[in-house]
């Protein structure tokens, strides 16, 4: 779970809905950043703390991947909330389908978590996934998958997860299974990242630019 400056709330509410998952035993690894005031309430929890100098996302993100231990690994926001059964139902779907990562629908919501609507996608295709990115930051995969791929490209920001995806697939053949069950609450607020840049075009252009040239290096 990545955290930098998160409401109190948000985070107790997120931090909680995996450490009380069922069906598993969790080890929930905090990546946050020094002076982070949500470090005093993760110290008072069952969570594993990994303290980055500086904020950025994706170093956050590899920093956190790199203390996985378990045997199957997945993102959290620090604002997102989990179903009870998330992590058990996508373990599941990957044994049942001999597949090595789940990614899920989830409900779309607004800050106080009321659901707006429910997100679907469809079985595994390499051609659409290619056009664009709909499996999850979210989605649940093997460590083995981890081990051999790590770690997350971070020069291209906000598509280092499809990149990772990609990698997979190409590394790996089709090895993800879809579960059409919800299993997360995404929080939208004006902090969200699509929120915030949907009037920036510079930042807007930059993300295009990064995805393309992560693009060129998965040309069918």
């Amino acid at each position: 779970m990545n955290s930098y400056r998160e409401k109190p709330a948000y985070f107790l509410r997120a931090v909680n809905s995996y450490l009380r998952q069922e069906g598993v035993d969790v080890e929930l690894i905090l990546s946050t950043v020094a002076g982070d005031p949500c470090i005093k309430l993760a110290e008072k929890l069952p969570v594993v703390l990994v303290v980055s100098p500086k904020p950025s996302i994706w170093k956050q993100l590899n920093a956190g991947m790199g203390a996985v231990g378990g045997q199957w690994v997945c993102y959290a926001s620090s604002n997102d909330v989990a179903v009870p059964h998330k992590l058990i139902t996508e373990v599941n779907c990957c044994i049942e389908a001999k597949k090595e990562v789940c990614y899920s629908a989830y409900y779309y919501c607004d800050q106080q978590l009321n659901v707006e609507r429910t997100v679907e996608f469809f079985p595994y295709d390499f051609e659409r996934h290619f056009e664009r990115n709909y499996v999850s930051d979210c989605a649940l995969f093997s460590a083995r998958l981890l081990g051999k791929y790590y770690p997350f490209n971070e020069i291209y920001k906000n598509s280092c997860y499809h990149d990772l995806w990609l990698r997979i697939y190409r590394g790996e053949g089709n090895v993800f299974v879809y579960n059409p069950t919800p299993t997360w609450y995404y929080r939208v607020s004006e902090r969200s990242r699509h929120v915030q840049k949907r009037n920036d075009k510079q930042w807007k252009k930059k993300e295009k630019t990064q995805k393309l040239e992560m693009l060129k290096n998965h040309m069918p």
